[in-house]
């Protein structure tokens, strides 16, 4: 699709996608191989403390790769200015439920943007794990700083959003 680049063992699959016909299939079968995609995007630090990253996701005889952190799933890189890496996040696609399942899943993250960010590059795919890991209907949401206007006082966005593996809560306001 355009705007990805630096693909690698992955292809557009022309039917039976969760949200629409199409979708993304990362496929391997020797540990330490990536299969990935990638896609960068502006993102101001000052504007936004929030980016929620969602997807469907589908995974099929998953294995760990060789090292620590070979596993499927999405990486964000918060990027400064200079392109300096601030930060990094995950949602991998390799906990929970949804680890080895022929049915597709749906997981969501809330991450903070650190306010020094101008970019995001964002990588999904097997990360040097085997089997296949499918993505649909990928979201990506921006929280202005302030927030909005909620009656939620427990600002949980990952028991809200369905994150596999919850980080904790949050309490908004001292509440």
């Amino acid at each position: 699709p355009d705007g990805w680049f630096n693909t690698r063992g992955c292809a557009l699959e022309p039917r039976g996608g969760m949200v629409g016909p199409k979708f993304f299939r990362f496929t391997s079968d020797k540990p330490g191989r990536l299969a990935k995609a990638h896609l960068g995007f502006g993102v101001d630090g000052l504007a936004y403390e929030a980016l929620i990253l969602g997807a469907w996701v589908r995974c099929q005889s998953i294995h760990t790769g060789e090292r620590v952190g070979e596993d499927p799933g999405f990486v964000l890189d918060f990027l400064a200015d200079d392109l300096r890496r601030l930060a990094r996040r995950r949602l991998g696609a390799h906990q929970g439920p949804s680890a080895n399942s022929s049915s597709w899943k749906r997981g969501a993250r809330r991450f903070p943007v650190p306010p020094q960010a101008k970019e995001v590059l964002m990588g999904l795919g097997l990360h040097g794990a085997t089997g296949t890991f499918d993505v649909d209907g990928m979201t990506v949401e921006l929280i202005p700083r302030g927030g909005r206007e909620s009656l939620n006082l427990v600002l949980n966005g990952d028991l809200e959003l369905g994150d596999p593996a919850p980080q904790g809560w949050v309490l908004e306001r001292g509440a």
